[in-house]
């Protein structure tokens, strides 16, 4: 592609290729032949190692990395604006924003590639041949392409990254925008203004690609956007241009198909299309939703309703659009689930998941029926997580709706919960009516039970998180000195010195408890130990030390404290989680603590 830039217009325009052929050497694509070509019957992935998807990746494959495009320089440090107006010369059927928040690569074949931002800017913009005489726009905002995240900021240490907004229509791309980032909020707005301008009274939908951490929100190079300022930002920005809501929300964002997130969105999104599992990022051909694909979907029908466009793409999900091309990776996907929400019908899933939720927590008072259950929830397998569960930080644990309510249905009339009273059945008999109305589309993996799940995931730990004894020893200074203790990669005599100093914050803790310094003199020996058989004596008269100390009025106080400690930290933990849009459900949750 090459750039003709017009100082006086202060404006950039990228103009595509006249034949369109691309380097693969594929024919050049009219719109009927694209209706026809996708028109053609599916082929799974499972049924052919190269469905007719492939040949779409090949016209749009990059074989190298993204080149710096001409005049992009001059933009770096100032705002660049059209004097024309964001209002449609003729009205448009559709307009898509799509953000593309967050840019990286991977090594692939030897060699380094672009993901995320980077690589579906590329990808977005060549398909501007394909809007000629076209009643859509599509408004892409890209995170610079060579920028590296770091930390928060995002982007070379302190420097803030630049933001590129472009129109593709009627043929051609304009950038209508280069800026370093306000903030991830105000760099939303600002895309979706344009875009809502531009829409007039034809559909309006928006596509994210950010990383996302489901009810706690999303993030990316510029930022985090907690869930609840992403919906307020939605809000304000679409009645700020006569509107209610989008017509579609995508998330290609990893873990946002979230019983909260499609709650929260239900407000300003009349459909919402995300997964409920991390999205993956590897190879040439595999980066979460094959968005330029699901785009392609638009420009060859651009009649489509919201509804049947958000079942699109579902149904390339199961073509396998979102996979590599030559199923090289048998047990993974871009996105290993994917789910289509009808956004008006989760006030009655919420509604049914709460009151399921406070008769739960009722439930589980009986000993045996809270056992039971969390044998049923070890059983489900849980969602992927960024979180660790180390130094008090639990890891969300986030498990498909669907799939728990099967399991405890069949438990219930296998008998395995004794007698259960009838509110009880008939909640969870509503709760899987009011998901199957609420999720119009879902398609999961044939691998880790992704195809029996049902597209929604919530806050459902097992007995990992519920356990104190790990999370115990873990804030208790005798529990950390006895983890240590029993390591061998910590505890020997190469390490000595290493081993002691780590641990003195924890043996003057205790001494303090305790009167005296009685722990610190036994981690001084360890240190100051000359051969091997002096550190394994002085190791070993550590451990019988805190046994006897754990033992005293004053240790059993400090294991008082840290156990009230660590089931604090799980009640704040499952309250900030849980309580965005279903209450019910959080008491069901902490009454599953122990007591």
């Amino acid at each position: 592609m090459a750039t003709q830039l017009d100082s006086k217009e202060n404006t950039a325009e990228i103009a595509t290729s006249g034949d369109n052929t691309g380097e693969h050497g594929v024919n050049r694509l009219t719109q009927e032949g694209i209706r026809a070509f996708w028109d053609q019957p599916l082929t799974p992935k499972t049924v052919s190692p190269e469905p007719p998807y492939v040949q779409f990746a090949q016209l749009f494959a990059s074989e190298t990395k993204p080149q710096k495009r001409e005049g992009d320089s001059q933009f770096l440090r100032e705002t660049v604006n059209l004097t024309e107006s964001d209002q449609p010369n003729t009205p448009r059927t559709w307009t898509m924003a799509i953000q593309l928040t967050s840019s990286g690569t991977l090594e692939a074949d030897g060699r380094q590639v672009n993901t995320g931002a980077a690589r579906k800017s590329e990808e977005i913009l060549r398909l501007a041949k394909l809007t000629e005489n076209s009643p859509v726009t599509l408004y892409v905002q890209s995170v610079d392409a060579n920028t590296e995240r770091s930390g928060d900021k995002g982007v070379n240490g302190n420097e803030t990254p630049t933001v590129s907004t472009y129109r593709i229509e009627g043929g051609k791309v304009t950038l209508v925008e280069q800026r370093p980032s306000q903030s991830p909020k105000a760099d939303l707005e600002s895309l979706l203004g344009r875009a809502s301008r531009r829409a007039g009274d034809g559909h309006l939908g928006l596509v994210i690609q950010s990383h996302g951490t489901a009810e706690s929100g999303i993030y990316g190079d510029t930022g985090k956007l907690p869930l609840e300022q992403l919906k307020e930002s939605l809000a304000r920005t679409l009645k700020a241009n006569g509107r209610d809501s989008l017509d579609l929300l995508n998330f290609d964002s990893c873990s946002m198909g979230n019983l909260d997130v499609a709650a929260f969105m239900s407000g300003v999104a009349k459909h919402m299309v995300a997964s409920s599992e991390l999205e993956h990022s590897f190879g040439v051909d595999v980066d979460g939703q094959n968005i330029t694909r699901t785009l392609t979907e638009l420009l060859a029908n651009p009649t489509i309703s919201p509804h049947d466009f958000a079942q699109r793409s579902i149904r390339l999900a199961q073509q396998g659009a979102n996979d590599d091309a030559g199923n090289l990776v048998a047990d993974m996907s871009g996105t290993e689930t994917l789910a289509h929400v009808d956004t008006s019908k989760m006030e009655r899933l919420a509604k049914s998941v709460e009151s399921l939720g406070a008769l739960l927590g009722v439930f589980v008072q009986n000993p045996a029926h809270r056992s039971e259950m969390l044998k049923l929830i070890d059983q489900l397998p849980s969602f992927g997580s960024i979180g660790t569960r180390a130094n008090g930080t639990i890891k969300p644990e986030r498990r498909d709706l669907g799939l728990f309510l099967e399991k405890l249905d069949e438990s219930i009339k296998s008998g395995k919960f004794g007698v259960v009273n009838e509110a009880l059945i008939a909640s969870i008999a509503e709760a899987k009516a009011a998901q199957r109305d609420a999720i119009a589309g879902y398609h999961g993996e044939n691998y880790k039970q992704y195809d029996r799940m049902s597209g929604l995931s919530l806050l459902l730990p097992g007995s990992a998180t519920y356990s104190l004894e790990n999370l115990t020893a873990e804030l208790s200074p005798f529990g950390m000195i006895a983890l240590a203790a029993d390591s061998t990669k910590f505890a020997n005599f190469d390490s000595r010195a290493d081993f002691a100093s780590s641990l003195r914050l924890e043996a003057e803790q205790i001494d303090r408890e305790l009167g005296g310094n009685r722990v610190s003199s036994m981690l001084d020996k360890i240190s100051s130990a000359q051969t091997p058989a002096e550190f394994d004596a002085a190791l070993a008269q550590l451990k019988q030390g805190l046994k006897e100390s754990l033992e005293s009025p004053a240790g059993i106080e400090i294991e008082r404290k840290a156990r009230q400690q660590a089931s604090e930290t799980v009640s704040e933990h499952l309250r900030s989680r849980s309580s965005l849009s279903t209450p019910g459900w959080q008491a069901f949750l902490l009454a599953m603590q122990e007591r």
